[in-house]
């Protein structure tokens, strides 16, 4: 039922972000017909706009640190435990009031890392076999990313401002992981 996944959108972690000047607040609302999009909050002028409008439902709101852009993904369906039926990895840029799909994605989930600064961002893969897979790294502006770690892992941390990383590896799964 597509409003009932626009409710779970809604309640989703990161479906409100501040930007980072504390101006404007994107948050994911069903306001125009059973899809969650964006809405974006404005404080100077207590204005509300939608921002999106892809198939899916919006989730996973975070600001690139200059304010510039917000990236989000898009699902299908959130599913019942075991992931949910991702369908689109985006990014919304404010200079030209547009979103734009990066990759359409067939993993259960993604998780977000950190922007690496205003143009690159770092996320991960998800699936109830392997866990974390697909390490990669985004370049918002070229809608390109490169895979950093292809393979399975356990857990991952990225330091935006040290600019330091670290993944584990675990032998938990040899048959479902490369």
């Amino acid at each position: 039922d597509p409003a009932f996944e626009a409710h779970r959108a809604m309640q989703s972690f990161g479906s409100l972000a501040w930007s980072p000047d504390a101006t404007r607040l994107a948050f994911i609302g069903a306001r125009d017909g059973d899809s969650a999009d964006v809405y974006l909050f404005d404080r100077s002028d207590n204005s509300v706009t939608r921002l999106t409008d892809e198939a899916g439902h919006a989730t996973g709101l975070h600001w690139s640190p200059d304010g510039q852009k917000l990236q989000y993904v898009s699902v299908h369906s959130f599913g019942t435990g075991a992931g949910s039926t991702m369908e689109g990895l985006w990014v919304y840029e404010f200079q030209n009031h547009q979103a734009q799909l990066i990759e359409s994605l067939e993993s259960s989930g993604e998780e977000f890392l950190a922007w690496t600064d205003e143009s690159h961002f770092l996320i991960a893969s998800w699936n109830p076999l392997c866990e974390f897979h697909n390490l990669r790294l985004v370049n918002s502006d070229r809608l390109f990313n490169e895979v950093i770690v292809d393979g399975c892992f356990t857990g991952v941390a990225y330091d935006p401002e040290q600019r330091f990383g670290m993944f584990s590896v675990t032998e938990f799964n040899y048959e479902n992981c490369n």
